[in-house]
């Protein structure tokens, strides 16, 4: 608990730091953010293509797929944002970098993550989020607050299953310096998040509700707001979440200890 109360003072620190070294550059700022609307709206006008052959798709509106769009900005933001040092830790563990974090009072890995906080990443995502999600209620998508914000903490929530799931991948360099591969084997599944995870096979559906739980990243945050899902539903998709992220969390804290146990130093 102390270690995980010494990572938010860090964190903090670390996120008033980039904030005012980024105010002095404003205008890099706007023009992320404008790339990553003209990004957003030019996938958004690909599915508005063929929306405009069809009404539906699997049970997807365009409505709602704007917003399944937005929940996944916001999920893309809050994994680069609040994440990206598990995402990259073996860089900590090939360069050699993890010995000196093993020294501090704060376990290692949360060291990384707070110093690779990037606020004005979090900041971007969540204003694109607003918009899209504003857009999509325009165009007629159901809208509830309980909803939103129980689809918000989901979101959060399969961002800390990929953080998990990234470290058990990362955690391959206390045994092979060279993850380069597997980092980028990691990347592959997030081109999965460009369509609904609902339309794909039911094995594909399983593994990324109970393994990877990119399910709850975009696909279920949307379908929530649409009401599609009674109490019941709700509850056993939030236990098939906290079973994913209870199992990564055994899974990652094992290779931990163990690949502690074999660490030379720089190169792993």
């Amino acid at each position: 608990m102390t270690s995980l109360l010494h990572a938010f003072e860090l964190t903090g620190a670390h996120m008033r730091v980039q904030l005012r070294a980024r105010l002095q550059f404003r205008a890099s700022f706007v023009i992320e953010l404008l790339t990553t609307a003209l990004w957003m709206l030019v996938y958004v006008g690909f599915w508005s293509v063929i929306f405009s052959q069809i009404s539906t798709f699997q049970g997807w509106t365009f409505a709602s797929v704007v917003l399944f769009v937005a929940f996944q900005e916001l999920f893309h933001g809050l994994s680069q944002g609040l994440f990206r040092g598990a995402l990259l830790y073996y860089h900590f563990i090939h360069t050699g970098r993890l010995e000196t974090s093993l020294t501090r009072p704060i376990d290692a890995r949360l060291s990384a993550i707070a110093l690779n906080v990037e606020p004005y990443q979090l900041i971007r995502s969540a204003v694109m989020f607003g918009l899209f999600t504003v857009f999509a209620v325009q165009l007629g998508a159901a809208f509830s607050l309980p909803h939103l914000l129980l689809g918000i903490l989901t979101v959060l929530l399969a961002a800390v299953g990929k953080a998990l799931f990234g470290l058990c991948v990362n955690y391959i360099a206390f045994w092979w310096s060279n993850v380069d591969a597997l980092h980028e084997v990691l990347g592959t599944f997030d081109h999965f998040l460009r369509v609904p995870l609902n339309v794909l096979p039911s094995t594909l559906q399983l593994f990324f509700t109970f393994g990877l739980p990119y399910m709850f990243a975009a696909t279920f945050p949307a379908l929530l707001m649409g009401g599609e899902f009674p109490l019941r539903g709700i509850l056993m998709a939030l236990f098939g979440l906290a079973a994913a992220l209870g199992g990564l969390f055994v899974l990652q804290e094992v290779l931990w200890r163990v690949g502690l146990r074999r660490y030379d130093g720089r190169g792993g």
